[in-house]
């Protein structure tokens, strides 16, 4: 959920590494740096900020609660028709009474209000959150912030493989506080960089571009750390013990008698060739901080 932002932050940083003259560069950080943070209060707490979030992950939310895009669960489409509900529609059909199926009736509302493919996606997840608030499991009124929807999703799908609110509801609340604190982190991060774009040369300047150039790094230790933590974090209610384990992070691995793969895209080899233009750029600079401390 903070990709976006953390992506054009960094886009930020290289404007300001580029920029030689030290107070067009604390102009050009303030501003960029003003405009990610409005951006980011805006999509984490304000209502119905989640518009703000991209379609891509959007989609992926509601993905990742058994829900196509067209609102079907992936357990009908792969049963091949062979599902009760699916026999039970076909035979009303067959009868003369036509089914319309939870996808079709949400195209239709959607066509009907003349809503875009996210807009439509984000009805989709509300509903889902109306349905659970009828129950019980929620009892703040839907607002559309990406910190409600965050939170409610986090919970709702912890809780479709072990239920016990004992357990869920303090993970919820550290969801929460990491949301809090990765905020109010990148706030600090623009205020220390602003500081430290005051004059060339210096260790705070060169972060503008070391941080950028340690992409690929940082997402290799982040991405191992997730296989480390839910090889780690197991739930005791599965239908079998595995014990702890570090999933391969690059290659075929075997985990029990599944076997792994992991393997870099197309995304990770852009990143590491930027990461390598970019270092490239570093070097020209300091030889020209060099050349201008000589002169």
């Amino acid at each position: 959920s903070f990709s976006q932002f953390l992506l054009v932050f960094l886009g930020v940083m290289l404007l300001g590494f580029m920029c030689t003259r030290p107070k067009v560069r604390m102009t050009l950080l303030g501003i960029g740096f003003a405009g990610i943070a409005v951006w980011m209060y805006l999509t984490l707490y304000q209502d119905n900020g989640f518009n703000y979030e991209n379609e891509g992950y959007v989609n992926a939310l509601l993905t990742s609660l058994d829900q196509e895009a067209t609102g079907e669960s992936v357990e009908e489409e792969s049963s091949g028709g062979g599902g009760i509900v699916e026999l039970l529609r076909k035979s009303l059909e067959e009868s003369g009474i036509t089914v319309e199926t939870a996808g079709e009736t949400g195209d239709a509302v959607a066509e009907q209000k003349g809503l875009s493919e996210k807009q439509r996606l984000i009805e989709q997840l509300k509903q889902n959150y109306e349905r659970d608030r009828e129950k019980g499991m929620v009892t703040e009124p839907w607002n559309g912030s990406t910190y409600q929807i965050l939170a409610w999703h986090y919970g709702k799908s912890l809780g479709r493989y072990f239920p016990d609110p004992s357990k869920i509801g303090p993970m919820v609340e550290n969801l929460k506080l990491a949301i809090n604190v990765v905020f109010i982190g990148l706030l600090g991060a623009m205020v220390f960089l602003i500081f430290g774009a005051r004059r060339n040369g210096g260790l705070l300047f060169w972060l503008l571009v070391a941080v950028p150039i340690a992409l690929p790094l940082f997402f290799i230790i982040d991405y191992s750390a997730w296989l480390w933590w839910y090889g780690h974090n197991l739930s005791e209610l599965g239908a079998f013990t595995v014990k702890p384990f570090m999933p391969t992070v690059f290659g075929q691995g075997k985990v029990a008698q599944f076997a792994t793969h992991s393997y870099p895209d197309k995304g990770f080899g852009v990143m590491v060739l930027m990461s390598l233009v970019l270092a490239v750029a570093a070097l020209i600079r300091r030889k020209q901080f060099k050349q201008e401390s000589g002169d």
